[in-house]
Formats: C-alpha cells, sequence, structure tokens
C-alpha cells in the first residue's frame, strides 16, 4: 500500500502519479469550500491510496485490474470531504504497466 498527499492552494487542475498510475484532478476542486472560506483564498488536500493487490474480500470485480486507487479530497477550511458527485469534472485515474515508474509532484494536466 501507498500514499500521497497533497495541499493544493490554486483553482488548476493537476495530475498526481502514484507508481505507474495518474490521478487527474479537475480544476473546480478549490472552488467547493464553503462561502466563510473565501477570505483564506480556494485549498483542498488530495489523499491517495494505492493497493496493489484487491484489498476487497470475493475477489476483484468483473473488469477490474489488479491494484485498486482511493483519491480522496477534502477542504482546507471545514476539513470535511469534498464528494465527488458534487464536481463538474471527474476526477479520472489512468493505470500504467505495473514497473513503478519514478513519483513526481502534482503537476497541471
Amino acid at each position: 500500500m501507498e500514499f500521497r498527499t497533497l495541499l493544493h492552494r490554486d483553482m488548476q487542475g493537476c495530475v498526481q502519479s502514484l507508481g505507474s498510475d495518474r490521478v487527474h484532478l479537475p480544476a473546480d476542486l478549490a472552488g467547493q469550500s464553503p462561502a466563510g472560506a473565501a477570505a483564506q483564498g480556494p485549498c483542498y488536500v488530495s489523499q491517495l491510496m494505492l493497493f496493489k493487490e484487491n484489498p476487497f474480500p470475493g475477489g476483484p470485480a468483473p473488469g477490474q485490474i489488479g491494484r485498486v486507487i482511493t483519491p480522496s479530497l477534502f477542504s482546507c477550511s471545514s476539513r470535511k470531504p469534498i464528494r465527488r458527485w458534487r464536481l463538474r469534472e471527474p476526477v479520472t485515474v489512468e493505470f500504467g504497466e505495473d514497473d513503478d515508474l519514478v513519483r513526481g509532484p502534482c503537476r497541471p494536466p
């Protein structure tokens, strides 16, 4: 299992890498902060967990590859989760070859 947590302080989307997999975070995430947080500026925290083997009992679902990534998003001001169903753009995951490429910081899409 691998973790990656980053603090985001701008309205740009980004691509985070975890192993050979990439997670595309949309630009509208920072705008999900509550109205009172506007004085602090847009801010959110992304947390990625990579399971190299399926962590769920019963085996993989049909069409599921071996690895599982769970992206979690949080508002800086309230520390509450940002629900993905409220986003205008989706959070997407690209699974690469399982060769443990170098992991870099968040970069623009």
